[in-house]
């Protein structure tokens, strides 16, 4: 008979799978979440590169001793170290406070959770990810977000991983001077959102009321389908600029192969959504200066690539300047 699972452990896969079904709060590998013993001395946690919808008893998770998760955040050497440095640093204490399974990575943002309370869930909502990535959310959070669960604490950006545990730590010690407590939701601009409670069903509560707040203020309806639309196609259809062209991945592949990318598998988004993008001119445009969201940017970089279709010819040069531009395929 198979032990009973720790019932942290329990709670953490509920809250990990409940979120992580649902592709307008986390995308691929993204968001993560913790649950603290009661006696506050092991934190389990989402593990790095892994997928919240697929945690289960054996795998996804990491146990820390909670204790040396925070030590990470305080100690002073390694603010002098460099960036790459000072995160290999960062991952080799987190690694060694896992107390299983062994060799499990924790999450890069395990001394993050380890200040919240005992339940944690973070995610990159859409509707959410949308305001905090715009102009105006550090003007404008209060009046979007209120008060109902406390004022909430809003973190201008900084890179993820120690620099952005660091400046939480230090907006935490402030908000506990005027609020006697810590935050239970936290806005991270230009990345996303925390939020925690004593109990999973709190949390996810406060959850699904934060996230529906920026579901509506984009209009208050799904991004994403919960099925994704992809299809594999050897030479599909696409409309560009309003007429129907063939898109050859043959030319495609010989394109970015002559323009010294590895060789690779190419997929076409056959959903509705690209399909959209694809026929509106401003939207294109707009989807070539950049990224709109983190998620982009970890997934697909910062910025796309849009070739003329049918100009086979001038693709590998397209190619090849972007790779010169962008440092990367």
């Amino acid at each position: 008979m198979a032990a009973a699972l720790p019932s942290e452990l329990s709670e953490l896969i509920e809250i990990s799978r409940e979120v992580g079904r649902d592709p307008d709060l986390v995308q691929g590998g993204g968001g993560n979440t913790s649950v603290k013993s009661r006696d506050r001395k092991t934190m389990f946690i989402k593990t790095s590169g892994s997928a919240l919808v697929e945690m289960d008893g054996s795998s996804g998770w990491a146990e820390l001793d909670l204790e040396a998760a925070r030590y990470v955040i305080g100690d002073r050497d390694l603010a002098g170290l460099d960036p790459a440095a000072r995160e290999k640093e960062v991952l080799r204490l987190l690694e060694a406070a896992v107390k299983k399974p062994c060799g499990a990575r924790p999450s890069v943002e395990s001394s993050l959770h380890a200040l919240l309370g005992r339940v944690v869930i973070h995610t990159h909502p859409v509707g959410l990810n949308a305001f905090l990535c715009s102009r105006g959310s550090r003007a404008a959070y209060r009046k979007l977000i209120g008060d109902k669960h406390g004022a909430p604490l809003y973190v201008t950006f900084v890179d993820p991983g120690y620099k952005l545990a660091l400046r939480v730590a230090r907006g935490i010690d402030v908000y506990w001077s005027e609020h006697d407590r810590r935050p239970a939701v936290v806005l991270l601009e230009n990345h996303g959102l925390f939020v925690s409670a004593e109990e999973p069903a709190a949390c996810l509560k406060i959850s699904r009321e934060i996230t529906d707040l920026g579901k509506k203020w984009i209009g208050g309806r799904r991004i994403n389908p919960l099925e994704a639309g992809w299809t594999v196609e050897a030479a599909p259809a696409a409309k560009l600029n309003g007429a129907s062209l063939p898109l050859h991945l043959a030319e495609l592949r010989g394109a970015l192969l002559k323009a010294g990318c590895a060789p690779l598998l190419l997929r076409r988004d056959g959903s509705a959504t690209a399909s959209d993008l694809l026929d509106d001119d401003a939207a294109a445009r707009a989807a070539a200066q950049g990224a709109f969201t983190p998620d982009q940017i970890v997934y697909c970089r910062a910025r796309s690539l849009i070739l003329k279709g049918g100009a086979f010819d001038e693709w590998p040069a397209e190619v090849a300047d972007y790779r010169e531009r962008h440092g990367d395929p």
